[in-house]
């Protein structure tokens, strides 16, 4: 936890700096007061020694007040900088982390959970950083006032002090409760935030079963348990904590007023001292208290980091999350790198002994080989969870698949991070759009070309669509594409891979949506085009006709290949499929 502390303040140690020295400066014009207001006292009460008078200790007191002010703005300025830095810094790490993490892994929780985590979470983090560079400010202030009091009256200071180290002693040995509060708090609102990102994707679906007052009494339930959760963590840190930091500083007010009494009455203890004493004790006491609440909140911080760390994919490490990684807040954005070539142009993919088995069901594909060359098409085509889609993803690397790949002869190490453009694209069976223009969606931070753009919109059959869309291209599609039909999603995600021109082409299922006219023509197209390799899963006569060889799947293994004229001559399974007699 320290550690992770340590590393967002190293990002910017110059902006964590200032904003220490600051926190001095705003702490220390807190005791300049004293010395003016006990002048003023003595100076009442006749007991100054020297030539002070009220308008010199009044313009003093207003212009200690005045660098006080300037003190404190500059430093919330760069308290909500060092906040918003830290933060900005966690969530760019685990949002990196999440993002590239190739592969068909679903998130570790919950969309709603995620974005709570990303949100609180990450602020629960950055937020004691503050709090701790506020009390080493108000650490050095007290340590000064203390130095001072001593050298007035060390017994009346030291006897004052010492409820307030028993607090302190008190407020450490809570450091478990804190804990556990907190992490109940922030479980209790991220069940929040999951079930109503759960509600908000299945409106339709409460509504057509009729469930919407059990889904309104669940949510009550939660946001009941998240009610008391989060009042305990709030009264126990803002409560307790607090109140037990203000009765030390009424007792130790009252142990100076009793031995300030005593002394006066001696004549070693003046008015002006008294009031010293009571200011200084005040800043003092401050220290104590800001120390105990971030104390407190650094403990707090500690189960924000773990829920950081715990939404990282298994492999990354956990320091990850502070990792020291670059942050554009000013000025613009940088552009962004355009996909660089990893391999020479495909002119040949061989597999080999491909397989992998889903940990649950133990159902997928087992050494599947097979070999692609340039410019030819691949159906890979059998019933339904033959293991199609699972060759494709394992093939990709989306799946941790065993067995070899070879481009052009050279080995694929990680499978993941090569199959990507301009090597190749992919078009999953439900392909996911953004809620921005259709344009944007096709892009996808690709430069605005329009020849190429058209070219991609003719390749994927959607000048007709486009016309009919409201805006055309900058008709906003909605979440996940919800303006847009199931085919026009298809389309636009497989005009998105013609933009890209990659040498490999995979498509799973692309015309399930599609009419018979509109898959008629995309498949013309595409297969006009011999420039691109393509490997596609598809039932389609059409399809399995323009192939030139055909993977026939049957219980996740490759039992035919070949040309459909040959396979339906020598595969039982390929004429049934062919006839429709089984499921595909």
């Amino acid at each position: 936890m320290k550690n992770g502390l340590f590393k967002i303040m190293m990002y910017a140690p110059q902006l964590y700096l200032l904003n220490a020295l600051l926190q001095i400066f705003r702490s220390i014009f807190l005791l300049l007061p004293g010395p003016i207001i006990a002048a003023f006292f003595d100076s009442i009460s006749h007991q100054h020694q020297s030539g002070w008078n009220l308008w010199t200790l009044g313009a003093l007191l207003v212009g200690a007040g005045i660098a006080r002010v300037l003190a404190m703005l500059s430093s919330v300025a760069t308290d909500t900088t060092c906040v918003e830095t830290g933060k900005t810094l966690l969530r760019r790490n685990v949002f990196q982390q999440i993002i590239m993490k190739t592969g068909a892994r679903t998130l570790p929780a919950s969309s709603g959970d995620m974005l709570n985590r990303f949100r609180e979470d990450a602020h629960q983090v950055s937020e004691p950083i503050v709090y701790n560079l506020m009390a080493f400010g108000a650490g050095i202030q007290a340590l000064i006032a203390i130095i001072t009091l001593l050298s007035i009256h060390p017994l009346i200071t030291i006897v004052a002090l010492i409820p307030m180290i028993g607090s302190n002693i008190l407020i450490e040995c809570m450091t478990t409760r804190i804990r556990a509060y907190h992490r109940e708090s922030r479980q209790a609102a991220g069940a929040v935030s999951s079930f109503l990102g759960e509600v908000l994707k299945n409106t339709q679906a409460i509504q057509l079963t009729g469930a919407q007052q059990y889904v309104i009494a669940h949510l009550r339930h939660l946001n009941e348990k998240r009610r008391q959760t989060t009042l305990k963590s709030l009264f126990f840190t803002n409560v307790v904590l607090v109140s037990v930091s203000r009765n030390t500083t009424n007792i130790a007010f009252g142990i100076i007023l009793l031995l300030a009494a005593q002394a006066m009455q001696q004549g070693s203890f003046t008015v002006g001292e008294l009031a010293f004493f009571l200011l200084y004790l005040d800043q003092i006491t401050a220290f104590i208290a800001q120390f105990s609440i971030g104390l407190a909140k650094r403990k707090q911080a500690g189960v924000s980091l773990q829920r950081l760390q715990t939404i990282l994919p298994a492999d990354v490490p956990e320091n990850a999350v502070v990792d020291q990684s670059p942050l554009h807040l000013r000025g613009t954005y940088p552009a962004l790198p355009q996909p660089q070539r990893q391999a020479e142009p495909l002119t040949r993919l061989e597999v080999r002994n491909l397989t992998y088995l889903h940990p649950q069901s133990k159902k997928g594909i087992e050494d599947i080989s097979f070999l692609l060359l340039r410019g030819t098409c691949t159906v890979v085509t059998g019933r339904i969870g033959s293991g199609k889609s699972t060759l494709l993803r394992s093939l990709l690397g989306l799946l941790p698949a065993s067995g070899a790949i070879y481009w052009n002869g050279q080995q694929i190490t990680n499978p993941a991070s090569f199959f990507v453009p301009p090597q190749s694209a992919y078009t999953p069976q439900v392909p996911r759009l953004c809620s921005e223009t259709l344009r944007q969606n096709m892009l996808m931070g690709l430069p605005d070309e329009p020849e190429r753009l058209h070219a991609a919109i003719h390749a994927a059959v959607m000048e007709r669509d486009i016309q009919m869309l409201e805006k055309g291209l900058e008709t906003v599609v909605g979440p996940k594409g919800t303006k847009l039909s199931g085919g026009q999603i298809q389309r636009t995600a497989a005009a998105r891979m013609f933009l890209r021109e990659p040498d490999l082409l995979v498509f799973d299922d692309l015309s399930s949506a599609l009419d018979v006219e509109t898959e008629r023509q995309l498949w013309e197209r595409l297969f006009t085009n011999r420039a691109h390799t393509c490997l596609l899963v598809s039932h389609r006569h059409f399809a399995l006709q323009q192939a030139d060889q055909i993977l026939v799947l049957q219980d996740g293994r490759l039992v035919a290949a070949g040309p459909l004229e040959q396979l339906l001559e020598t595969s039982e399974a390929m004429c049934s499929l062919w006839n429709g007699t089984i499921e595909s």
